[in-house]
């Protein structure tokens, strides 16, 4: 038999023999559980970094979109502005300050940066005396009859038909939709003819005058722009 101490020695050998087989084993198995993990942590990290990359490149492109989108939204309304401009709506109010030398009747913004209204008779400085108002005249303008109606209706034919002289200047008509407007290029100026016409019976506007009040209503009423006057009114008018 062997001696103690070497009998315990061998005893120890086999153990550590033992122990080292079974560490051995246990790294042995340790090392595979890592070598099957890792495909795993790797594939994991790649999925991640893909799954990353996706994401900016998605965010990149809603960027990109939406700058598009932004430039073309403002170069819309850039163009928009352009071709049909917004005008704000400016409201005066109604006409109801008056000028405390005259009476005229105001605008409330009208007044000058003294707070006052002098357009009409800078401060009392000019009055002219008011013309007498024909009674006749105010009664076709403020009346409600038939007769008031209808002069208000027609009364541009009747004002062209007992004018001095025509009209003359270079009209502008307006340009593409909207509401319409009459615009007039350069001077104004009023035309006057000779006493008497070059062909008979074509008398017109101050010629009319130094005829008969009878004849020159029938010349007024044979033009053919007057259609619509009543010879009466007309006559009366004269």
């Amino acid at each position: 038999m062997l001696p103690v101490d070497e009998w315990q020695l061998e005893n120890m050998k086999k153990e550590l023999l033992k122990l080292t087989k079974k560490e051995t084993a246990d790294c042995q198995l340790w090392h595979n559980v890592d070598r099957t993990e890792e495909p795993k942590k790797q594939k994991k990290k790649k999925n991640s970094r893909l799954s990353d990359m996706a994401q900016h490149a998605r965010e990149r492109r809603l960027n990109v979109i939406e700058g598009q989108n932004y430039h073309q939204i403002q170069t819309f309304y850039a163009a928009r502005t352009v071709l049909y401009p917004f005008v704000e709506e400016h409201n005066c109010g109604e006409m109801g300050n008056l000028c405390l030398k005259c009476g005229e009747l105001y605008f409330r913004d009208e007044k000058d940066t003294r707070g006052i209204y002098t357009h009409c008779c800078h401060n009392g400085n000019i009055i002219e005396q008011v013309s007498v108002y024909p009674v006749e005249m105010k009664g076709l303008m403020d009346g409600s009859d038939e007769l008031a109606v209808h002069f208000k209706n027609n009364i541009r034919s009747y004002n062209s038909a007992l004018s001095f002289a025509s009209m003359g200047a270079q009209i502008v008509p307006p340009t593409g939709s909207g509401a319409y407007f009459f615009r007039i290029n350069c001077q104004i100026y009023h035309r006057t003819s000779h006493l008497r016409p070059a062909e008979a019976g074509g008398e017109k506007f101050a010629q009319l005058y130094v005829l008969d009040s009878d004849l020159a209503t029938r010349r007024r009423m044979e033009r053919r722009e007057n259609p619509e006057c009543n010879p009466k009114l007309m006559r009366k008018i004269d």
